[in-house]
C-alpha cells in the first residue's frame, strides 16, 4: 500500500520544443499565461484566438513583431494540430476544452488543458528558472498553490547567477575530461567546482578570478592519488550517522559490493547509475571480484558487516600488492586500517 502512494502517474521529464511548433488555444487570461511561460522557451507558438481579450491582445501587440507566434484569429479546427508538438487549451468551458482534447489525443498531440486535470496528458509545474538551469516542482494538478509555495522558497535559496555558474562550467568540460579520469576524480572536481571557491567567485561578479581558482582546483585534483578501492564498515548505526567522507564514497562509488547485512537504507544512499554486487560467501571469489573491478578504472567500494571478514580481506589485499583506503563510517566510529 505504501508503495503504491508513493508511485508517480506521471513521467518527470524536460522536453526539447526549441524549433518546435507548440499551439495555445484560448481568448482570456488562461491562454495569456501560457503564451507567457511559452514565450520564456525556444519554441514557436500558434495562438489560436478569436476575439483576444484586452490583456492577451496588448501583450500580442508587444511580441507579434518577434517573429515566434503566429496569431490565428479564428476557432479551433482540428485541421490546424498538423505539425503541432504540443497543445494548450484554455478556453475555460469543459465542453469546448473537451472537443480540443479529443482532437489532440486523436492526432496523438500531447495535451494540456487548463483547470481540468483530467483531461491532460502533461502538466505544467512551478518552476525556477536560472537557464540553463531549471527547478520544476509538479503535484499532477492536485495542489498548484503549494508547488508555487515551493517554488518562492526554492527560488529565494537559489542565487541569480546559478545559470552564469553553468554556463561557466560548460567551458571546462573538454579540458576535464582531458585531464581528469572518467569517475571519483572528475566527480570530486565538479562537486568542488559548484559548491567551493570557483562558485562563490561566480556568484560574487569576478569570472576572472572563477578561472584561476578552477584551473588550480583541475591543477590539484590531477596530483590525489585516487584509491581504486575503498572499504567502508556499515556493521554500526544508520544512514543518517554516516561521516561526511563515508557519504561522499557512497556517491562516488561506480561499483558497490555489498555484504548481506547492509541495510537497504544505506543502499538507497547509492547513485543510480552504480552497479550493484552482492558479495560472495567464499572468501576467493570475493577477492577476485575486487580484484577484477578494481582493474576497471572505476571506483570500488566494498561495504561490509562482518568485521572479522572485514580484516581478512584487507590482510589478502595487502598481501596481493592491491592498494585500498578505509574509509571513517560512522560518526563516533573512525575506524582506521591500524584498528583492523
Amino acid at each position: 500500500m505504501l508503495l503504491d502512494k508513493n508511485r508517480l502517474s506521471v513521467l518527470p521529464a524536460f522536453l526539447n520544443v526549441k524549433g518546435k511548433s507548440v499551439m495555445v488555444v484560448g481568448s482570456g487570461l488562461g491562454a495569456l499565461s501560457r503564451l507567457r511561460f511559452l514565450f520564456k522557451t525556444s519554441a514557436f507558438v500558434m495562438l489560436v484566438a478569436q476575439d483576444p481579450e484586452p490583456p492577451l491582445s496588448a501583450y500580442l501587440r508587444k511580441i507579434i513583431f518577434l517573429g515566434r507566434v503566429k496569431w490565428v484569429d479564428a476557432s479551433f479546427d482540428k485541421s490546424m494540430l498538423d505539425g503541432i508538438f504540443l497543445v494548450f487549451s484554455a478556453i475555460g468551458e469543459i465542453s469546448q476544452d473537451r472537443v480540443i482534447a479529443n482532437a489532440a489525443n486523436q492526432a496523438r498531440v500531447p495535451v494540456n488543458v487548463l483547470d481540468f486535470p483530467d483531461l491532460c496528458d502533461f502538466f505544467i509545474p512551478a518552476f525556477v528558472n536560472r537557464a540553463p538551469i531549471t527547478v520544476a516542482i509538479g503535484s499532477e494538478g492536485t495542489s498548484p498553490v503549494l508547488t508555487q509555495i515551493l517554488r518562492s522558497r526554492i527560488d529565494a535559496l537559489l542565487s541569480p547567477e546559478l545559470g552564469k555558474l553553468a554556463r561557466f562550467a560548460h567551458r571546462f568540460r573538454k579540458i576535464v575530461g582531458k585531464y581528469l579520469i572518467k569517475g571519483a576524480v572528475r566527480r570530486r572536481f565538479w562537486h568542488d567546482f559548484f559548491s567551493g571557491s570557483v562558485a562563490n567567485a561566480i556568484f560574487s561578479g569576478d569570472e576572472r578570478k572563477a578561472e584561476r581558482c578552477a584551473l588550480q582546483l583541475l591543477d590539484s585534483n590531477r596530483k590525489i592519488h585516487n584509491f581504486p578501492l575503498r572499504f567502508l564498515n556499515v556493521s554500526h548505526g544508520m544512514a543518517e550517522f554516516l561521516t561526511m567522507a563515508s557519504q561522499r564514497a557512497l556517491m562516488e562509488a561506480d561499483v558497490v559490493i555489498y555484504d548481506h547485512g547492509v541495510s537497504s537504507e544505506i543502499l538507497s544512499t547509492i547513485r543510480r547509475d552504480a552497479v550493484l554486487s552482492s558479495a560472495p560467501s567464499k572468501l576467493f571469489f570475493l577477492i577476485n571480484l575486487i580484484k577484477e573491478s578494481s582493474k576497471l578504472n572505476t571506483q570500488v567500494l566494498r561495504l561490509v558487516v562482518d568485521e572479522r571478514r572485514f580484516a581478512e580481506e584487507v590482510n589478502v589485499l595487502t598481501t596481493c600488492g592491491i592498494a585500498f583506503e578505509i574509509i571513517p563510517s560512522f560518526i563516533g566510529k573512525m575506524l582506521s586500517k591500524n584498528e583492523v
